[in-house]
C-alpha cells in the first residue's frame, strides 16, 4: 500500500498471510516479506514476485522471522512447536544471498 499526496491510497499486492513477520526493506526500496510459505519481494512500483518457497506453516503458534545478516545475506527462520510437547520447537533456517538486480549469483 502506498499513500500518495492528497491522501490517495494505492493498494499493493494482496498477501495470503494475515500476520506476516516484520519485513526487510532493501536500500533500493524493495520490501521482502514472508507471506505464508513463500518469500515475496515487492518493488517500488508495487509489483510482486515470489523469490523462494519455504516449508508450509501448519500451526498457528509457529514463530517466523526475516532479517538481514550483513550486506549480502537474508535469513528466514521458522520455528514450529512439537505436537506432543508445545514447549519444544523444530527450527528451520534458510539463508539467501542478496545480489543487486541484474547481478546474477545464486
Amino acid at each position: 500500500m502506498r499513500l500518495l499526496p492528497g491522501g490517495v491510497v494505492t493498494p499493493g499486492p494482496a498477501l495470503t498471510d494475515s500476520l506476516p513477520p516484520k519485513p526487510v526493506v532493501l536500500p533500493d526500496g524493495t520490501v521482502l516479506v514472508l507471506d505464508g510459505p513463500v518469500l515475496r519481494a515487492v518493488d517500488r512500483d508495487l509489483g510482486s514476485s515470489v523469490l523462494a518457497e519455504l516449508a508450509p506453516v501448519r500451526d498457528s503458534r509457529t514463530i517466523r522471522s526475516l532479517r538481514r545478516d550483513g550486506d549480502d545475506r537474508l535469513v528466514a527462520t521458522v520455528a514450529e512447536p512439537h505436537a506432543a510437547d508445545p514447549a519444544r520447537y523444530t527450527v528451520d533456517t534458510w539463508t539467501f544471498r542478496l545480489t543487486p538486480a541484474g547481478g546474477g549469483g545464486s
